[in-house]
């Protein structure tokens, strides 16, 4: 496990609380953080694609009544069975990925579902006057296909892990897997030097995010490639902080591990076409023989319209979660709703007896990413342009739009959560 997963201050809360710190790149590499997924690119003669690999989830959870206790969840990977004869390599690799991965579940469904239900008791006697418990701890895991073809296979997983505080800890593990022999993919198989692959992300990285507030990420940078010859969890460590691209290389780092938290996951992708120096001339024809064809194919694109056009309308609440306490809208007085226009605009009032806002002239911003734990869908959207709270709404399967709201207070040491359901009218 990375360094940055293990950083888990008190001050770690929701899933989507920490979604909404990111500050995502306008670099138009192939995956600029969390804010839009690629059109993967593949080989045009490529037998396998990433249409050949089938992502799954595997969870575990448990609740009392209305209030989550925990969810964990891991990822499953395979082939589809046409593509499992010609890459059986691919296939033992994969069921060694998900070896590994039940293991990570079963290791925190223990964890989390012993500790949660002591810290209800805890509260229920009055030892502890904080509603921890109506916060669902949680460790989540989604994986991504960076790049599938019959040289390499490409995964980055995602893990969050929320343990109480105010936001959670997330960070970024690659998998770089040979397509043919279903070992692992080493960075010194693909970089002539790649010790000198520190030089371009030092040099790079603060123009990429010339906003972030770095600590000294040259030292860390340059220790993440000397460790890596040092012992066996510093290469293990280096190895999965990088991906293979169907143009290069990309390398990720985590929040904490450059920068502040609120500058989220940090890439830099380093092409083979415009830095042949720094890669290894005797793979390089074998990784990167389409890479010419691949490249239109690789650019970043927004998510499909019909995510945003979902969300346009207007709303209502029905009812409304706040601090684990569910309720009928109607029936506590509330009224409220929320418009989104086709223009990107949104317009969300509140109103219950003598206390509301009226928060006009936000704007819709959509996000390839969860709204929150154990959330059906893959996408969401922020609604930006309030400095008192921060939105994130989807439409799950039902039809109903679930929005999360945090309100911040003057004075208060955390935000106030309140989570909606809205039917269209």
């Amino acid at each position: 496990m990375k360094r940055s997963l293990w950083v888990i201050s008190g001050i770690s809360a929701l899933l989507v609380f920490g979604i909404c710190q990111y500050k995502l790149s306008d670099n138009s590499s192939l995956w600029s953080g969390l804010g839009a997924q690629p059109a993967l690119a593949t080989a045009p003669e490529a037998g396998l694609s990433i249409k050949s690999i089938k992502v799954a989830d595997v969870v575990d959870h448990k609740r009392d009544g209305l209030n989550w206790y925990f969810y964990a969840s891991v990822p499953k990977v395979s082939l589809y069975p046409q593509y499992a004869k010609e890459y059986p390599a691919l296939v033992s690799a994969f069921g060694r990925l998900n070896k590994q991965w039940q293991g990570e579940l079963n290791s925190w469904s223990s964890r989390l579902g012993d500790a949660l239900p002591k810290a209800r008791a805890k509260h229920m006697d009055g030892v502890d006057e904080a509603d921890y418990y109506h916060f669902c701890n949680y460790y989540d895991s989604q994986l991504s296909l960076v790049r599938a073809d019959e040289q390499a296979v490409s995964l980055q997983k995602l893990v969050m892990i929320y343990l109480g505080g105010a936001h959670n800890d997330y960070g970024l593990i690659s998998y770089n897997i040979d397509s043919k022999t279903g070992k692992a993919i080493a960075l010194k198989q693909v970089a002539s030097d790649y010790k000198a692959l520190a030089e371009p992300l030092i040099a790079h990285l603060p123009r990429q995010y010339p906003d972030a507030s770095f600590f000294d990420y040259q030292q860390t940078i340059n220790s993440l490639f000397a460790k890596a010859d040092d012992n066996e969890q510093g290469a293990e460590s280096l190895e999965h902080h990088w991906s293979l691209t169907p143009k290069g290389i990309q390398f990720h780092f985590d929040p904490y591990e450059l920068a502040c938290f609120a500058d989220g996951l940090l890439t830099l992708d380093i092409d083979f076409a415009k830095n042949p120096q720094l890669f290894n001339p005797a793979n390089a024809k074998r990784f990167f023989a389409h890479a010419a064809k691949a490249v239109k194919k690789s650019e970043v694109k927004a998510l499909f319209p019909e995510h945003y056009e979902s969300l346009c309308g207007k709303w209502k609440m029905v009812s409304c979660e706040n601090e684990g306490d569910t309720v009928a809208a109607k029936k506590a007085g509330i009224d409220c709703t929320l418009e989104i226009e086709r223009g990107g605009g949104a317009h969300f009032k509140y109103k219950q007896g003598s206390n509301g806002f009226d928060d006009n002239y936000l704007r819709v911003k959509v996000t390839k990413t969860q709204l929150y734990e154990g959330c059906p869908k893959d996408w969401s959207a922020m609604l930006c342009g309030s400095i008192k709270r921060d939105y994130s709404v989807t439409i799950l399967p039902d039809g109903t739009l679930r929005m999360l709201m945090f309100s911040y207070r003057k004075g208060s040491e955390y935000p106030t959560v309140m989570m909606g359901t809205f039917k269209r009218i």
